[in-house]
């Protein structure tokens, strides 16, 4: 009992500790993310009105269709009389915050150790990867959270009514919550329909929960993109597959392993070994040599196939792969019969083929940076693993607890190291920051141009005018060839009909800040540049 309070009140700890680093950048920026402009715009939006802006003239065109954060966020501002503008910039991180609780669960569970959950908690909380997208309010940071707690109840749904119950509201919850989180949803039911299906053909109770769930939610999925997001369904569902057929992969792929498994059975055998001392620390040298040469072909040749290229400083995240990779030495020791271990394995598979695919066929939207967050998420399971397994290798029992603290401390506090020099940088609009002069002239723009106006300007500050300053803007869309007009003839024939998120416009004012001369960022995939000298010369 004593031990289980104690384990209470690190969880909870650790919910103050995702808190504070969660809090660092949204407090030292007036703006802090890349779209909060739109995110601002859309909750003050719901906040007024109760609903979604129909037509939606922003650049995420999507955004509207999943508008289960914006809902929350707005609604929560109705209610408690805080401004659109507060809630939008803090909120995610009081959210976000609450993940440490599943994380701690499903990492007990894994392990089956306490120190498996806590260790599982902290590498959410603060890991440097995580903590930075889950401060900032998007319906990804949402999804996962649904994402996570889903998995949670998931894994009982087979023993208990009561789970199954809340896994599949949860399930229901994610289609308008986020795409992709619905997409991994689904995966993570397929996935159980296999191991029943092949592993443990005999619970059939278990089996049929798990069609009718993945059935349904499969349904309300289809019927809920078909009718309610028909731009994500042309930019997404389309390219990979044409209307209806992908429509009915799903339906084909659950009838073929059903159908599959009265036929079929994998023996439920143990694939186990034994993890020396010797073959630990090779493992390790092993991943740190890979990772450091992974890091440098990254930083001067990009990703395979994809035009995407890191900050060098992107170089402090490799750290946090260093964990959950040492987990995944003693996450293969345990039986592949066992379902939580197997799910959640065949899971971070999954998902690591799918940005694999994405990498080297040059399919962009099948790597985007969402999928690598849901990655890392699946990731931080494998830390209860890697440290509690290390630890029991290398040190005697009286000297573990020590070495955890200082193993907790050092993550805590590199993050912190991280995130403070990243608030401290020269140029904010790197890390998708908007310091205040640049609110405070989207604020003027609101009260001193005409509402019909069009402004050009880069992705961040398209954002900033779209949301704070309520007038349209060019994004990329005209932006990019504006600010690399080849001369004057051609940027006043770009002036007088630009491309916008909402059609073809004619462009009344330019807006430019210090940040966008040395560093412009037009397109979110690639490195920010600055705007050419020949063009600030016109």
């Amino acid at each position: 009992m004593r031990e289980d309070r104690w384990y209470l009140y690190s969880v909870i700890s650790l919910y103050f500790v995702s808190l504070m680093l969660r809090l660092i950048m949204p407090l030292s920026y007036s703006v802090w993310g890349p779209d909060t402009g739109e995110n601002y715009y859309i909750v003050n939006y719901f906040s007024s009105f109760g609903r979604m802006p129909s037509p939606y003239l922003g650049f995420g065109s999507t955004y509207t269709e999943f508008p289960a954060v914006y809902e929350l966020l707005g609604v929560f501002s109705s209610f408690s009389g805080i401004s659109s503008a507060t809630v939008t910039e803090l909120g995610m991180p009081f959210i976000s915050s609450l993940l440490v609780f599943p994380f701690s669960s499903i990492g007990r569970r894994l392990s089956g150790r306490k120190a498996g959950g806590i260790l599982t908690a902290l590498f959410y909380s603060a890991s440097v990867v995580t903590v930075g997208h889950t401060s900032i309010i998007a319906s990804d940071t949402l999804g996962e959270m649904v994402l996570i707690f889903f998995l949670n109840f998931y894994l009982d749904s087979g023993r208990s009514r009561t789970a199954f119950v809340f896994s599949t509201l949860l399930a229901v919850s994610m289609i308008p919550t986020y795409h992709l989180g619905t997409v991994f949803v689904i995966l993570t039911m397929f996935i159980s329909l296999v191991y029943y299906s092949f592993f443990r053909r005999a619970d059939s109770a278990c089996l049929s929960r798990t069609v009718i769930s993945l059935v349904s939610v499969t349904t309300l999925a289809i019927f809920y993109w078909s009718l309610a997001a028909p731009e994500f369904m042309k930019l997404f569902i389309q390219k990979i597959a044409p209307l209806p057929l992908s429509l009915l992969l799903p339906y084909a792929a659950i009838l073929l392993i059903y159908f599959a498994g009265r036929y079929l059975r994998i023996s439920r055998s143990s694939f186990s070994y034994s993890v020396s001392r010797r073959l630990l620390s090779g493992y390790i040298f092993a991943i740190f040599i890979i990772t450091a040469a992974a890091i440098v072909y990254v930083s001067a040749f990009g990703f395979p196939s994809i035009p995407i290229y890191p900050d060098p400083a992107s170089a402090f995240f490799a750290p946090s792969l260093i964990l959950p990779l040492v987990g995944v030495l003693f996450f293969i020791q345990f039986s592949t019969a066992r379902y939580e271990n197997f799910l959640v394995g065949v899971l971070l598979l999954s998902v690591v083929a799918i940005i694999a695919v994405g990498f080297f066929t040059g399919i962009s939207y099948l790597v985007p940076f969402r999928v690598v967050e849901y990655l890392y998420l699946l990731l931080a399971f494998l830390v209860g693993f890697g440290v509690v397994g290390t630890l029991e290798l290398y040190f005697k029992p009286e000297a573990r607890i020590w070495v955890s603290v200082i193993v907790a401390f050092a993550l805590i506090f590199s993050t912190m190291a991280v995130t403070f020099q990243s608030a401290a940088i020269s140029s904010p609009s790197k890390i998708g920051a908007t310091p205040y002069e640049d609110l405070q002239a989207a604020n003027w723009i609101a009260w001193n141009t005409p509402r019909n106006s069009t402004f050009a300007s880069d992705h961040r500050l398209s954002s900033i005018v779209f949301g704070y300053g309520g007038r349209e803007a060019t994004w990329e869309f005209g932006g990019y060839p504006i600010f690399h007009s080849t001369g004057l003839h051609d940027l006043l024939a770009n002036l007088n009909l630009s491309e916008t998120p909402a059609g073809s416009a004619r462009i009344g004012y330019i807006i430019v800040d210090r940040e966008m001369v040395n560093s412009a960022n037009f397109y979110p995939n690639q490195p920010d540049l600055p705007i050419p000298t020949s063009v600030l010369s016109m």
